[in-house]
């Protein structure tokens, strides 16, 4: 079976061989387009340097991509194109945010190797909710005072409550204890 573990292409022929059926030869791209840069920016270190992880993202992202747009040449696909992609995701900030950096990645390699002139991607930026700053404001007495009455000895709520307010232990101190730890 040909292709990288877990890649589209592996899996197609996998499902080819559980099949009985003969691996189809996907057909070469087209000099110039999408598909094409990406076939050749996956034979790059810029590309086997990536985690697996990350490659495999990055691949799933531009095999999506690749459906509508792989046929298109490189020298047509501009910031507008990579906007209507952002706004295509904008309902999950992450999945757009990824899908900018794949197609970055890809660019960045392009412009360095002197197959794309530009990089469509340099001023998109996803848009994000701002962090909170100052983190959360520390509880006074009374508001102690009125979770210990709503919540009485016993409850799961309390007894969390009471490690972390009265034994100084740390979040991630506190999470690992276990029943044989904690006494009513």
């Amino acid at each position: 079976i040909k292709g990288e573990y877990g890649s589209p292409e592996f899996e197609a022929a996998y499902q080819s061989a559980v099949n009985g059926e003969r691996p189809r030869t996907p057909g070469k791209a087209a000099h110039g387009t999408l598909r094409w840069l990406f076939d050749l920016y996956r034979q790059t270190s810029a590309w086997t340097g990536l985690a697996q992880s990350t490659r495999s993202k990055r691949e799933q992202i531009m095999m999506r991509v690749l459906e509508t747009a792989g046929h298109e040449p490189v020298s047509a696909i501009t910031e507008a194109h990579v906007i209507a992609g952002r706004e295509r995701r904008a309902a999950t900030p992450s999945s757009a945010q990824a899908f900018l950096d794949t197609l970055h990645g890809l660019f960045k390699w392009a412009v360095k190797s002197k197959l794309a002139k530009v990089d469509p991607t340099l001023n998109v930026k996803v848009e994000t909710k701002p962090m909170r700053r100052g983190g959360y404001p520390p509880w006074t007495d009374d508001d102690m005072a009125r979770f210990e009455a709503r919540w009485p000895r016993g409850t799961r709520e309390r007894v969390l409550f009471d490690i972390l307010a009265y034994t100084g232990l740390r979040i991630g101190d506190a999470a690992v204890l276990g029943r044989q730890h904690v006494r009513n």
